[in-house]
């Protein structure tokens, strides 16, 4: 035990002695280990290096040599430039090996530090000075001097500044606590790093990368030659959390095996970073979210080829908000991206698991697959739910003013890109996207058109198109849609129009009170060949409000029509196209039901129109058609209105034909007049903007119930009819009027512009003479005042041909002829004005009011006069004789026979019995009766009534017969053709 204390003791004082004995050692070889560092340090680098003061110890850090710098700095032997710097640096060296002339470092520290990296614009790093180590040494000695085993190397507050001008690149870093420990010798080497770092004041050309406050940087990394282990890296920063690890190969190519664990990017803060020309451009004012990266990162990261990249993302509650688009209140994103094991853009495939969003009203969702960036494979399917009043403000006026309602849409496609020119080539979308458009109560206003209510379907697959329509309303025209249906079938290319097929295989539309169905087919686009087949039932009110008022107040009744169509557009000339197509190469049946059109122009008003009418080969045909128009209730049947497009449309010299059979119930003379000045005033204006080339002819059967002209009226009218350019012809013109039946014939004939004759015919029995002139107001309206209706009376009966010429609107009576064979029964004539005057002279009071049973007269009109041949009156007051004219000036002289015994005793007995006899004298008397001539006239106002003479007699039967014979000579009836060649029954006309 006493032993003890005495090796203590022994022990103590040899500790002494060994720390006076290193003291003493490390004192008198300070100098020389501080100039031996200092020219080792010279000896490896081409700079200057200032050392406030350096001291050595052996004790501070036993069992190692110590060796502490103060205040280091190194500059540039070139430009002076500070290089490198710190306040404290310690070296710890291995005693043994300092002993033998070695310099083997096991620790190093450095407190307080700084390090510039500067590449220049002319790419000139001001660092290479320090990059050319040992270049004084021989082999031996660089040998040892590279010898490297440090234990720990500590850096605490060093800043490293970095600026590339080449790449306007800047940034500051702040080491701070990093431990390193590592090994070496020649090019074999070992590390280990531990620490922390501050990234701030970064600059990258004209990013926003100047915003970064500070990047935190933990990080423990591993090296072992050239291959580095990231154990653990941390980076975080405003906005952006990052966690990796992996290996990289530092040699050449820098083989790399990278895990990014975590990377949580916050897109609110990282907003900031974000250039505002991109945010401008894009018109990108909010966005916000958190987005999650995972991945890895395996392959070479210096060689041309790219590195597998293999990585997931996952964006959640995102939101963004631009300009033209509603915001986004919820976006979530997920997803992977992958290089492929061949780790080019061809192998990269894209895959979005599920893309969904949320506005305030609206969602949507999308998934795709996308493989070879460079030339994409690609399927996709989306879904999307639109509240179109949400979007309406987003729209421009031009395609929509007021819209709501639902919108949802189903897109899908797969397919392969070889060029971004494929997306312009609408042959490429057809054949790879199908989707469905589902409209639920869409209000919307285009124009003057507005919907409501309006439930539509869109289907489409590859060159198919379904549209399927649930109900809807034009409201601003009061149309009710109820369902409709079409479906499009397309076979060729668009892009090559010319052998583009269409076809619509069906249409159905139905609102409540129309129909529309059928079905279209089509080739070539460009210039098509079309053939439709087309039938609709429309209930005209449904669509008056198509019309404007100011042209139609009312419509009504409906039209059942089917169409059949075929032939050949010209896009660049349809509107003239159309109208051929209607006419020659179409076939339109309709069937009209009740319609009734009322308009603001007097000469548009129809009732009750129905009735069948077809349009083939240029040729309208009409059946059972009846209408009220003007008053009138007309029927038309067997109408047939043909080569109309070749005359009416093209005004070429062709003949436009119409046939037609009509039946009126009433009409007056009134409607007639208006319709015909209205029709002339038309035609007059028409015929001043172009002239008419081509011909027509009209005709057919006119049959009518009543017709009324002023007081006058007709009854059961009937006749055929022909009217042609210069010709009109009416035969078998019959109708009852006046007590009586008239049967006529007419042809009336333009000589010119101005002249005009009229041939006419008449058949006439039983009219009542009286009748006639009091209904047609004793002719007062043609200038006839010597005889008024209550003048005369009778039943007239006649056959008459006469002519008549027409100067404008004026009858010339110089041409005026006429031949008439009379018969008037029971009859009478009252205070004739002839006979008046000839009963003041005579004292034959009988001549005032003669009545007689029969009068049978040849009449004519020759020269401006009336002839009438010698003509007997029977009465039962005495028996006349009587023939003379009347001029249509008021001159007149008639030549009168009475019987002696008739005037003095009235016919008596005896002079009835001798009357019945009928001896004749020789000048046509009866005989054994005494004959009393009487004459009354008017010639050039001088007034004449009295006892007439033979000469007198003799005279007027001469001009009589001569004037006949000159008439018999010049007019010839049986010559003038009335005939319309028009059937009266044909079996069938079409």
């Amino acid at each position: 035990m006493n032993r003890i204390p005495k090796i203590l003791k022994r022990f103590i004082a040899i500790l002494l002695s060994l720390c006076i004995v290193l003291v003493l050692i490390a004192e008198m070889a300070e100098d020389f280990i501080a100039k031996t560092a200092l020219n080792q340090i010279n000896s490896d680098i081409d700079a200057s290096i200032e050392i406030q003061d350096i001291s050595f110890s052996l004790l501070k850090r036993f069992p190692y040599a110590t060796i502490e710098f103060e205040n280091i700095l190194i500059q540039s032997k070139l430009n002076k430039d500070t290089l490198l710097g710190a306040s404290k640096a310690y070296a710890s060296l291995h005693t043994i090996d300092l002993i033998n002339g070695n310099i083997n470092t096991k620790k190093l520290e450095l407190k307080d530090g700084f390090c510039n990296y500067i590449i220049s614009h002319n790419n000139q790093c001001n660092l290479d000075c320090l990059l050319s180590i040992g270049g004084n040494s021989n082999s031996s000695e660089s040998s040892s001097s590279q010898q490297l085993d440090l234990n720990k190397v500590l850096l605490n507050n060093i800043r490293f500044f970095y600026a590339d001008s080449t790449s306007a690149t800047q940034a500051e870093i702040l080491i701070d606590k990093t431990e390193v420990k590592g090994k070496g010798s020649n090019n074999t080497y070992q590390a280990k790093i531990n620490g922390n770092a501050v990234v701030s004041n970064c600059n990258y050309q004209n990013s926003n990368l100047h915003k970064l406050e500070n990047a935190q940087v933990s990080y423990q990394i591993s090296l072992a030659d050239k291959d580095l282990h990231i154990e653990n890296l941390l980076i975080t920063s405003k906005g952006v959390n990052l966690h990796a690890k992996g290996n990289i190969n530092l040699q050449d190519k820098l083989n790399s095996n990278i895990n990014i664990l975590t990377c949580n990017v916050q897109l609110d803060k990282i907003k900031q970073y974000i250039p505002k020309d991109i945010l401008y451009n894009n018109q990108i004012q909010q966005i916000t979210g958190t987005l999650a990266l995972t991945g890895s990162i395996e392959g070479n990261l210096s060689d041309t080829l790219l590195p597998r990249v293999q990585a997931n993302f996952k964006l959640s509650n995102a939101q963004l908000k631009k300009e033209g688009f509603p915001a986004l209140q919820k976006l979530n994103c997920k997803g992977s991206i992958d290089n492929g094991a061949e780790r080019a853009i061809e192998s990269t495939r894209v895959i979005c698991e599920n893309l969904d969003f949320t506005t305030e009203k609206s969602s949507g969702s999308l998934s795709f697959d996308i493989v070879n960036l460079d030339k994409p494979s690609y399927k996709f399917d989306s879904n999307l739910s639109i509240d179109l009043e949400e979007v309406k403000s987003f729209l421009p006026d031009s395609l929509m003013k007021l819209c709501s309602g639902t919108a949802n849409v189903h897109t899908k496609g797969k397919g392969k890109l070889n060029s971004l020119d494929e997306l312009q080539n609408p042959d490429y979308l057809m054949n790879r996207l199908q989707g469905k458009i589902d409209l639920k109560d869409v209000k919307a206003s285009k124009d003057s058109i507005q919907l409501d209510s309006l439930n539509l379907l869109l289907d489409y697959k590859p060159n198919q198109l379904a549209i399927s329509l649930a109900k809807g309303t034009i409201t601003s025209h009061n149309i009710k849609l109820k369902k409709g249906s079409l479906q499009l079938n397309l076979e060729g290319k668009l892009s090559n129009l010319k052998q583009l097929k269409a076809s619509i295989d069906s249409i159905h539309l139905q609102t409540n009170q129309s129909l529309l169905s059928g079905n279209i087919q089509m080739e070539n686009v460009t210039e098509p060949n079309y053939k439709l087949h087309l039938l609709s039932d429309i209930n005209l009110q449904e669509f008056k409000h198509l019309i404007p008022d100011s042209l139609i107040t009312n419509l009504n009744g409906s039209i059942i029509t089917e169409i059949h169509s075929a032939g050949k557009l010209n896009p660049d000339s349809i509107d003239k196209q159309i109208v051929d197509l209607v006419c020659n190469h179409s076939q339109i049946k309709a069937n009209c039901k009740n319609i009734s059109i009322k308009s603001t122009n007097p000469s548009i008003q129809i009732s009750d129109l129905s009735g069948q009418f077809k349009i083939q080969e240029d040729t309208i045909t009409l059946h059972n058609t009846t209408a009220s128009a003007f008053g009138i209730n007309m029927n038309l049947d067997s109408t047939k209105i043909g080569n109309y497009y070749h005359t009416i449309v093209e005004n070429k010299e062709q003949k436009l034909s119409i046939y037609s059979s009509l039946h009126f119930d009433q009409i007056n003379y009134q409607t007639i007049d208006s319709l015909l000045q209205s029709f002339s005033s038309d035609t007059d204006n028409a015929e001043t903007k172009s002239s008419r080339n081509y011909s027509y002819e009209i005709k057919g059967k006119l049959r009518g119930d009543h017709f009324t002209y002023q007081k006058a009226k007709a009854n059961n009218i009937s006749t055929l009819f022909n009217i042609s350019d210069s010709i009109v012809l009416l035969d078998k013109f019959e109708f009852d009027a006046f007590k009586g039946n008239l049967n006529n014939s007419v042809r009336y004939k333009i000589i010119s512009d101005n002249k005009q004759i009229v041939n006419f015919y008449n058949h006439t029995e039983n009219l009542d003479i009286a009748q006639l002139m009091k209904d047609f107001n004793n002719f007062k309206e043609y200038e006839q005042e010597y005889i008024k209706s209550e003048q005369i009376s009778g039943t007239l009966s006649s056959d008459l041909h006469g002519e008549v010429l027409l100067m404008g609107d004026s009858l010339v009576h110089d041409s005026t002829l006429l031949k008439g064979d009379f018969k008037l029964e029971d009859g009478g004539l009252f205070n004739f004005k002839p006979a008046m005057e000839l009963s003041k002279s005579t004292n034959i009071e009988e001549l005032d009011n003669m009545h007689f049973k029969t009068i049978e007269s040849k009449v004519f009109v020759f020269k401006n006069a009336v002839y009438i041949p010698q003509t007997e009156i029977k009465s039962n007051a005495m028996d006349i004789s009587a023939y003379g004219m009347q001029s249509f000036n008021d001159d007149y002289e008639y030549h009168l026979r009475v019987y002696l015994g008739e005037v003095l005793r009235g016919k008596t007995k005896r002079i009835r019995e001798k009357q019945e006899k009928q001896e004749n004298k020789p000048d046509g008397g009866t005989s054994g009766l005494t004959s009393l001539f009487l004459v009354s006239k008017n010639i050039d106002g001088k007034s004449h009534s009295g006892l007439d003479t033979k000469k007198g007699r003799a005279k007027m039967k001469t001009k009589i017969k001569l004037q006949q014979v000159v008439l018999d000579f010049l007019f010839h009836p049986k010559l003038i053709d009335f005939d319309t060649k028009v059937e009266e029954n044909p079996t069938k006309h079409e």
